[in-house]
């Protein structure tokens, strides 16, 4: 009988300026039917009410973390992923954008794939992109699909 795998996986997002979808992406991760999970959400000083979500969320669930940076021009998603990945607790990383969804299995099947062989060091599972209104928005939704 094959060994069953459950490492603590940390989920890194940062978010800027995401209020539109945020509280829809953070369902789908606290959703998740993966258990051994903790989320940890870096606001890099979103202007809207980003971070207002992201604090409702650690309210009501103990294994978000929510943390706030302030912003600086020109490092993007970066500096705050770095900033999420000091708080992480998991001996797996799994990234996620801040503008996406995610299906319930998406963490469980990753895990899976992950440490189905010795030779995968990483797997980038499915994720599903909110109405694209611009060319490059509209082409990463199909890469992504």
């Amino acid at each position: 009988m094959p060994r069953k795998i459950t490492p603590k996986v940390s989920i890194i997002c940062a978010a800027y300026n995401e209020e539109a979808n945020f509280e829809e992406h953070l369902k789908s991760l606290v959703n998740q039917t993966y258990k051994n999970k903790e989320i940890i959400v870096v606001d890099d000083g979103s202007t809207d009410n980003t971070a207002e979500i992201g604090k409702r969320f650690s309210r009501k669930y103990k294994f978000l973390k929510f943390y706030s940076i302030n912003h600086k021009e020109g490092y993007g998603c970066v500096r705050p992923r770095l900033e999420a990945i000091k708080h992480a607790k998991g001996k797996v990383l799994c990234i996620v954008d801040a503008d996406g969804y995610y299906g319930k299995e998406n963490i469980k099947d990753g895990i899976k794939r992950l440490f189905s062989s010795d030779k995968i060091a990483a797997v980038v599972p499915r994720m599903h992109a909110w109405n694209p209104d611009n060319f490059i928005a509209k082409y990463r939704a199909m890469v992504y699909e």
